[in-house]
């Protein structure tokens, strides 16, 4: 298991990919929401022939249900069987936190990633990790692979990034310098 941004972005872009999933843990904030649909459009812009799903095993919270109502953004998110290349979890630091889906996606013998700010547990079938246990968000994390591929996230994912980091560090409370940095950058 390799915990590196550089390998992640690497792996995605030379890895003959069809078609990715990414998830993040019941009842989800608005940090692995943003997490996810961050990710999503940072991959289809740097490979467009992968088709990236969304999914979220048990739903989402109010929270995230009305920013993403607010963003039109809501419909990207779907129910989907896990039949993928490779699965990428956001905001999520194990499989086993996602419950049947996530049984399914350890026993398809598919690499698994995992993107995050909590510790994870170790384990054979993770074969990239991206953690940065100081980070107050993984929000911060998936704009961190956009700045290091020289991109910038449209307008509306900028929106949600930035609303996802607001409501993990709550309103700053836990925020470093990078966040500002960040903060500024999405503004």
């Amino acid at each position: 298991m390799l915990n590196s941004k550089t390998t992640l972005i690497n792996w995605i872009t030379n890895t003959d990919l069809h078609k990715i999933l990414i998830t993040g843990h019941a009842n989800a904030d608005p940090d692995a929401i943003a997490s996810a649909l961050g990710l999503k459009e940072l991959i289809t812009r740097i490979k467009s022939n992968i088709a990236v799903d969304i999914t979220f095993p048990e739903g989402i919270s109010e929270s995230s249900s009305h920013i993403l109502e607010s963003l039109n953004l809501l419909n990207i998110i779907t129910s989907v069987e896990p039949n993928h290349d490779c699965y990428i979890l956001v905001d999520t630091s194990t499989p086993e936190q996602l419950g049947e889906l996530g049984k399914k996606i350890l026993e398809s013998g598919k690499p698994i990633i995992i993107i995050d700010h909590h510790r994870i547990l170790p384990s054979d079938k993770i074969i990239i990790t991206y953690v940065d246990e100081n980070s107050p968000s993984s929000t911060e994390l998936i704009y961190d692979l956009f700045r290091e591929l020289s991109l910038m996230p449209s307008q509306k994912i900028a929106q949600l990034l930035l609303t996802a980091i607001i409501y993990e560090t709550r309103r700053f409370t836990f925020a470093r310098p990078s966040t500002f940095k960040t903060t500024i950058d999405l503004i």
